[in-house]
């Protein structure tokens, strides 16, 4: 009698692990350490911001900028993140909460400052080796005018951060800019991922934030709660080599197709910051030719089709 509740018990362990390792931990934000909710890094357990962050003069003389807050969707807590004005710098720092680390510029160049995963320390990592199909959640906001909440989501193997220059470790990346007016009771959101590489993913590395990176402006507030990774079976794109060709020339984004059913389909572009660059719908033709004013850098396209998601990366220089 005691083999077989060991056994049951050992099966409902291995369920619960394999269950963990598919979804965000503690993205419910119930968990919060250190137990002195004071404390000038009390942050929610596998998560971190500012008053953590990889330099310990810029951690003790960062705002804070996420709170605790008592306003869940579900359970006891949620996450409350807000924007503030820092005077020493004139910079409004968005408020923000991530499941890698953040790193600051040691020059405090601001575009330089990322957030990361650190693959050699588990505090500042999240790993998942699957290939989901979207990510949804829970939010309320009160951004200020000219201002959005926004959520990013990166697949990726190895170390990585965002934003970077360097996405050849990247499988996938989800993002989305939630509501530029009030939204007073709590809604849900969901956003796909875009697939550019049939790899099978190592880590998970999020933003949440409450205003729009450099451009946040002062005291917009955002709540999430109840963050969650979608599987429907959809998430793993065609052969893009086979199906999609596309390149930059001449300040035109050339598109070729050679499947009809590709004609007249979902297209976006997206800048490796998660910014969607453009978006329309393709043409009725094979070929379509698109006018954009496009910096050097790599830039991932993407079709929306009804077999799923096709992309492909392409670089400017």
């Amino acid at each position: 009698m005691i083999k077989y509740i060991l056994i049951i018990l050992g099966v409902l362990c291995t369920i619960s692990f394999a269950q963990a390792q598919s979804q965000f931990e503690n993205a419910s934000f119930e968990e919060w350490e250190p137990e002195d909710e004071n404390a000038p890094a009390f942050e929610p357990v596998e998560w971190s911001s500012l008053k953590t962050s990889d330099w310990d003069f810029a951690a003790g003389a960062a705002p804070i900028v996420m709170k605790r807050s008592d306003d869940a969707h579900t359970g006891n807590y949620s996450i409350y993140l807000f924007n503030v004005y820092n005077s020493l710098i004139d910079y409004v720092a968005p408020g923000m909460i991530t499941n890698g680390r953040v790193h600051v510029d040691r020059q405090l160049d601001l575009e330089k400052s990322t957030n990361f995963t650190d693959v050699n320390n588990s505090k500042w990592n999240t790993p998942l080796a699957k290939r989901p199909d979207s990510i949804v959640g829970w939010y309320k906001c009160k951004p200020s005018e000219g201002d959005f909440p926004t959520v990013k989501v990166l697949l990726h193997t190895d170390s990585s951060s965002m934003p970077t220059t360097d996405s050849s470790t990247w499988i996938a990346v989800a993002y989305i800019e939630l509501s530029g007016t009030n939204v007073d009771t709590w809604t849900r959101f969901s956003t796909p991922f875009d697939y550019y590489a049939d790899d099978i993913p190592e880590y998970i590395l999020s933003t949440l934030t409450s205003g729009n990176g450099l451009s946040a402006v002062k005291d917009s507030e955002a709540w999430f709660d109840d963050v969650k990774l979608i599987y429907n079976g959809t998430d793993i794109p065609e052969n893009s080599a086979d199906k999609l060709n596309a390149y930059f020339a001449n300040g035109e984004l050339i598109v070729k197709v050679v499947d009809q059913d590709l004609k007249n389909v979902p297209i976006k572009i997206v800048d490796l910051t998660g910014r969607i660059i453009f978006a329309d719908k393709l043409n009725q033709t094979l070929e379509n030719r698109i006018r954009l004013n496009l910096q050097d850098g790599v830039y991932i396209i993407s079709l929306s089709t009804n077999k799923g998601l096709l992309s492909r990366k392409i670089i400017v220089q």
